[in-house]
């Protein structure tokens, strides 16, 4: 278990330097295996490190479609779900839109076919809230998704219409009117990119919304540790802001090679505190790379 080389880390998550600083009010984990026992370690372990947020992400779900997760998955969801909310912890499942893999796409909402397409995505994410009805939220994201809105085909002439923020800002929209709307849940939305032009476009897309959550990397796109701060942090107005750290280390090692990240975490956690974000998620391993 990876658990026990986190604690140093966690503890500058929660205070920093100052035992004066209040902790933060999001404190999370993102876990990408669906290792049964695993999980199980992690949900016990969470409040040993004042752990209120958990994330499911790539190996458990990536996508909310009619098909995926399948029925097995979304009750190994609901069951950590459950085993979470019993120890005070949120849990929240990642979805990428759009999250169908199609070259031929309708749409524009004021099409027959356009309109069917966002029913689709609509009545995809019922169907998963409604089989786990323990999960806090939803976290959205549109980076490497099957079908990217930056590429999107413009048939129809609203999408054709729609600037590259607006875009992000319309899918936000459609999906935010189930999770927040219909199901009274959270939506956390990553910025997480593959460009400059992309982060640009989601903090236009995305500031001054109350009803949303932006989760954004401490550095501006991947996990380089010789990346500068991203510039997306504190660039969203009123719209609550947490900051994404890769506790897994991605690019040294995945975990398999021991480092001490202390002072590097706290190097960006303070920028974050500095730009008045309201919490923290840790991405941890084991991963399929791993």
């Amino acid at each position: 278990m990876r658990l026990a080389m986190f604690a140093p880390v966690l503890t500058a998550l929660v205070t920093l330097d100052s035992p004066s600083i209040s902790p933060l009010a999001v404190r999370g984990w993102i876990v990408s295996s669906p290792d049964r026992a695993y999980l199980e370690r992690v949900v016990e372990a969470a409040p040993r490190y004042g752990i209120n947020h958990l994330e499911l992400s790539h190996d458990i779900i990536m996508a909310v479609t009619d098909t995926v997760p399948s029925a097995e998955r979304i009750r190994l969801i609901e069951k950590v779900a459950q085993a979470a909310a019993r120890r005070g912890v949120k849990t929240y499942i990642w979805s990428q839109e759009l999250g169908v893999a199609q070259t031929a796409l309708n749409l524009d909402p004021y099409s027959t076919a356009g309109a069917a397409f966002w029913e689709g995505r609509r009545a995809a994410y019922r169907k998963v809230l409604r089989a786990c009805p323990t999960l806090a939220g939803v976290v959205l994201m549109f980076a490497s998704a099957p079908t990217r809105i930056w590429r999107s085909p413009p048939r129809g002439a609203f999408w054709k219409g729609l600037s590259m923020p607006k875009r992000a800002r319309f899918v936000t929209d459609e999906v935010k009117s189930v999770v927040v709307h219909e199901f009274k849940k959270e939506l956390f939305v990553r910025d997480f990119n593959h460009s400059p032009a992309e982060l640009k476009w989601l903090i236009a897309a995305l500031r001054n919304d109350p009803e949303i959550t932006v989760v954004s990397k401490a550095a501006p796109q991947d996990f380089q540790p010789f990346y500068p701060h991203s510039f997306s942090l504190g660039a969203y107005g009123t719209t609550r802001q947490i900051a994404e750290l890769d506790l897994d280390g991605e690019y040294w090692g995945r975990s398999l090679i021991p480092s001490s990240q202390v002072g590097y975490l706290r190097y960006r956690l303070r920028h974050g505190v500095n730009k008045h974000i309201a919490g923290a998620v840790g991405r941890i391993g084991p991963d399929a790379g791993a």
